[in-house]
């Protein structure tokens, strides 16, 4: 009697060694499991900050070419008024040359119409 009782303390025993044996299979199986997923995000991560990384080296750099071609802008924009303003004198000036050529031919058809008369008179005495 004795005999069957240790026997089935053994059986027993052996049981619950079967059955915390599976529990640590199932336990490695999962823990192999989390350790893919964690390598999984970290590669996920690292992959994600590089990108990130990138990102904001191309916004630097656009932040710097937008910079140059604003600096750039304003230039021609400060050439193009200086530009306008010697255009406006050039022209004032040249619209005064005009006006002095037009008053000396005034003057000079004046003068021709008087010589024109003058020879006409003297024609008619004549």
């Amino acid at each position: 009697e004795e005999i069957a009782k240790l026997k089935a303390s053994v059986d027993d025993k052996e049981r619950q060694l079967a059955a915390s044996a599976r529990e640590y299979d199932a336990v490695c199986t999962e823990l192999a499991g989390l350790q893919d997923k964690e390598k999984q995000t970290r590669e996920s991560l690292d992959k994600a900050e590089r990108r990130q990384r990138e990102l904001q080296d191309e916004l630097a750099r656009l932040k710097s070419e937008l910079t140059a071609r604003t600096r750039e802008y304003e230039a021609l924009q400060v050439d193009s008024s200086k530009e306008i303003e010697l255009l406006k004198r050039r022209l004032g000036e040249a619209q005064a040359a005009l006006d002095g050529l037009h008053a000396t031919l005034r003057d000079k058809e004046k003068s021709w119409q008087a010589a024109m008369d003058k020879l006409r008179g003297e024609s008619e005495t004549t």
